[in-house]
């Protein structure tokens, strides 16, 4: 038996379409979509990386290669400890946090993005069924692995400022009409949403904060 296309799994029928998906079949002359930043410090950078190199074959010219084969070899799942300490370190110094370096680093992971953050989360907490709510237009990489894990992904209104605080409460009490729960998950872009480029207003982040508090929702900040 020969088959012309080879049939896909049946949640990827499921991920609604959204507007930036109808949006792209449009041929665009500025495309803002992808991520490219041009103030990389790329000279700077270039240099940290070849200086690494020369000590390290200054290292294994005297016979010294146990950093060399700890750097290229696997590491640890969470990420470096010695990278995770200086990562909550300059959290705490910059945002304040109430952790402690040196005792509370582990409480941190290191992922390849926010792309594996977002399916591991996911994959944690989200069983088929559970309610998510999102600003609409969402990002469609938060999307996807969600209605493939089986969530149903809401959409709530956004503006020129982000997500409305009205709009999730509406559809809190929509989903608490169909299912009696309110929804697992709150998933916020707060700064240069994608792909709107909006940043929510700080009364609107403590506004959903409470709601989520008081409802019991998992707000997931990207």
């Amino acid at each position: 038996m020969k088959r012309d296309r080879l049939p896909l799994a049946k949640w990827t029928y499921q991920i609604p379409e959204g507007e930036i998906r109808r949006l792209l079949k449009y041929q665009v002359k500025y495309y803002f979509g992808g991520g490219l930043p041009g103030a990389l410090p790329v000279e700077k950078l270039a240099t940290i990386v070849r200086d690494i190199g020369e000590d390290l074959l200054r290292e294994i010219g005297n016979g010294q290669t146990a950093t060399a084969n700890r750097l290229f070899n696997y590491a640890k799942s969470p990420g470096s400890d010695s990278l995770r300490k200086l990562l909550l370190k300059q959290l705490v110094k910059r945002q304040e946090l109430a952790f402690d370096p040196e005792s509370d680093f582990e409480k941190m992971l290191i992922t390849a993005g926010a792309q594996q953050s977002i399916y591991g989360l996911l994959d944690a907490t989200i069983n088929p069924g559970d309610y998510i709510l999102s600003a609409g237009p969402s990002y469609l990489g938060f999307v996807t692995p969600a209605v493939k894990m089986g969530g149903k992904v809401l959409l709530c209104p956004s503006d020129e400022h982000g997500l409305t605080v009205e709009g999730v409460e509406r559809a809190i009490r929509a989903v608490k009409r169909q299912s009696g729960a309110a929804p697992k998950m709150l998933y916020v872009i707060s700064d240069s949403d994608n792909p709107k480029g909006t940043t929510l207003p700080w009364n609107r982040r403590k506004a959903l904060f409470d709601i989520a508090e008081k409802e019991g929702m998992l707000i997931v900040e990207d």
